[in-house]
């Protein structure tokens, strides 16, 4: 059983086959061998009854091809003789079960997975043509009141409260203006919501909405599915459609999806299929100053590609923290090492500050608000019992 065994991987081995799972299937037919085999003590006798049970069927198998040639020298091969025959003997039925070879190029490499297609893949300039038409229009009944609708009209003033609205216009510039753009504001100001709006609404308004293509990474898939589904109804628009997200594990975009929420292992991951980001527009880092190996990895990523193939590509860095500086210096001031390894040149970079307000903050300590919602520690239970319950459980609240 092992020399059978041994010269089936030889085999399999030799037409690409993977041994291990040929090995596997060959395992029962050799057993099978292996028991029909005659015992060592067994003349030749029983070889010669054997061979004349051999059926008619088996015995034209073993017929050789009679070719009649004129010697020739040995590095030659004798010619077929006029007026013969040349039968080839058909192929003998193998009890042994064979795999075809792997076939090449069917599932595609890690490269080809993680590029963007289907819903996901860009328009064409004529249907990118359509949809900034379409996005022109929605924009201007959306800001005119919504075409009569209360939600719009709502979310326009609600948007307008924002102290981020107030920049508007010096966010849109530096980003047109500059490849690499470092906004910081303090937390509640409404960048993470706003910017990336301004940037898709001042496409809109060039009617090149279609063509515009921005994603935003977020640190966590919680926030990249919040802010998605508050960008969307803030639109007045279902999740999705013109902004959508993914996570690991789960996607809401179209192909017409404009702003892209999703996490920074989702960009990664199109990095590696798609190193220029075809057909992105504008990178959005928000919360960078959250430092971690992917946004490190990320910044380092995307410096290349704005040095390299995409000098078209913008890219804005959102930070809650006063610490612009130190990231628009790795763009703009690039070390030494960095320069001289290739790659890499210096990229101005230039710096946005949203004001805030502070909202009011009130202290409450746990006596407190034991106090004002009605509960008390019972004595006998680790359970919260509520005032005046004659020692119920925990109910009510």
């Amino acid at each position: 059983a092992t020399a059978s065994l041994a010269a089936a991987a030889a085999a399999a081995a030799e037409d690409g086959i993977p041994c291990v799972h040929s090995l596997a299937e060959l395992l029962p037919g050799a057993l099978a061998e292996r028991a029909d085999a005659p015992a060592p003590g067994e003349g030749a006798g029983e070889e010669e009854e054997e061979e004349e049970e051999e059926t008619d069927a088996v015995k034209e198998e073993k017929k050789e091809i009679v070719v009649g040639a004129a010697k020739a020298s040995s590095s030659s091969i004798p010619a077929p003789r006029a007026g013969v025959a040349v039968v080839a003997a058909p192929p003998r039925a193998s009890s042994t079960p064979t795999k075809s070879a792997p076939k090449v190029g069917t599932r595609g490499t890690d490269r080809d997975r993680n590029r963007p297609r289907g819903r996901d893949a860009a328009l064409s300039p004529s249907e990118a043509a359509a949809e900034s038409a379409r996005l022109k229009a929605a924009q201007e009944s959306y800001f005119s009141g919504g075409g009569g609708s209360g939600a719009a009209s709502k979310m326009v003033a609600t948007r307008a409260n924002l102290p981020a609205s107030a920049s508007r216009e010096e966010v849109v510039r530096a980003v047109d203006g500059s490849p690499v753009v470092v906004l910081s504001g303090e937390t509640g100001c409404g960048k993470s919501t706003q910017v990336p709006q301004f940037i898709l609404e001042s496409a809109i308004d060039k009617r090149a909405g279609g063509s515009c293509n921005i994603v935003c990474t977020q640190p966590r898939r919680i926030s990249a599915i919040g802010l998605a589904e508050r960008v969307a109804s803030e639109r007045v628009e279902n999740c999705g459609d013109v902004v959508g997200y993914t996570v690991r594990l789960e996607s809401k975009t179209s192909r017409r999806t404009r702003l892209h929420f999703c996490t920074m292992g989702v960009l990664l991951r199109r990095l590696l299929g798609d190193p220029s980001l075809a057909g992105v527009t504008h990178v959005v880092l928000d919360e960078v100053h959250e430092r971690s190996v992917e946004s490190d990895l990320l910044l380092l990523l995307l410096r290349r590609v704005i040095c390299g193939a995409r000098k078209d590509l913008k890219i804005v860095l959102m930070s809650a923290t006063a610490d612009a500086d130190f990231f628009a210096a790795y763009f703009s001031e690039p070390s030494a090492a960095s320069v001289a390894a290739g790659g890499v040149v210096a990229t101005p970079s230039s710096k946005v500050f949203i004001e805030g307000f502070t909202h009011p903050v009130r202290e409450y300590f746990l006596e407190d608000v034991l106090e004002l919602t009605g509960y008390a520690i019972g004595k006998a239970s680790k359970y919260a019992k509520k005032k005046g319950s004659g020692g119920g459980g925990g109910g009510g609240g």
